[in-house]
């Protein structure tokens, strides 16, 4: 995956996970010491080959990303896929700047993810057996950087700790941004996150999502968000979600 060693992809990935234009989109530039354009080439030649990335985590599952920008088909999904799942689920969907540019309504869902549940999948070793099919493989994302990177669009979380800036800015400086650039390009995406802040809770008000719904997967407090509902309504059975839960940290 040559494309996620250049500085151009991350600034293509940012323009569009934060939907930047104008000087927004400039300011990103600069901050790679790009060009504009630089960023779509690098993104269109991403969407010419491995337009779909996967982020493997703790046994066997994986986080599957994929970009399109058809006229039909637009926006970033990403999906929770297990081999012994019978679908893959959906995990968020970021199109709002396809959207923009295509003057259409706009069809975001999420968020997907729990800051605690991106730091643990950024860092979590790739190890288990294949998450993608042996006749069309994807592409694996194994740098704790890139991995961080690619899923920080999707986390929505009140909880977001202070030691979240220096995670960040560490992987942009370790995709190309300057040292002198990394820290506020940190703070302005992480104080302009796609999705809102919200709760994450093992529980409800009455404590039957343990008891009941599969144990200790984090559920979202935001509706709309494709892990508001219970293991059921994803599709998981509790053995399912028990270890889907401990593979994200819970």
């Amino acid at each position: 995956m040559v494309e996620l060693e250049r500085p151009e992809f991350w600034a293509g990935w940012l323009v569009r996970m934060w939907d930047l234009a104008g000087e927004e989109e400039r300011r990103v530039a600069d901050w790679f010491g790009l060009e504009p354009a630089d960023g779509d080439a690098a993104w269109d030649r991403h969407l010419d080959g491995d337009c779909e990335l996967l982020v493997p985590f703790g046994d066997g599952h994986g986080v599957a990303v994929t970009s399109l920008e058809l006229p039909t088909e637009r926006g970033t999904e990403f999906q929770l896929r297990h081999p012994d799942w019978r679908r893959h689920l959906p995990l968020a969907t970021v199109d709002r700047y396809m959207a923009r540019r295509h003057g259409v309504a706009v069809c975001q869902a999420g968020p997907g993810l729990a800051w605690a549940e991106l730091v643990r999948l950024a860092a979590a070793p790739s190890a288990g057996h294949p998450v993608s099919g042996a006749h069309q493989p994807v592409p694996e994302v194994h740098r704790a950087a890139h991995r961080l990177l690619l899923l920080l669009p999707v986390v929505g979380d009140a909880a977001v700790p202070t030691a979240a800036h220096g995670l960040v800015e560490h992987a942009l400086a370790s995709v190309g941004v300057p040292d002198r650039a990394a820290g506020p390009t940190a703070r302005y995406l992480l104080d302009r996150p796609v999705f809102p802040a919200t709760r994450w809770s093992t529980s409800d008000d009455r404590g039957w999502w343990r008891r009941r719904a599969g144990g200790g997967l984090p559920r979202c407090a935001t509706e709309g968000s494709p892990r508001s509902g219970t293991p059921g309504t994803l599709g998981l059975n509790g053995a399912q979600a028990e270890r889907l839960a401990r593979a994200l940290g819970a």
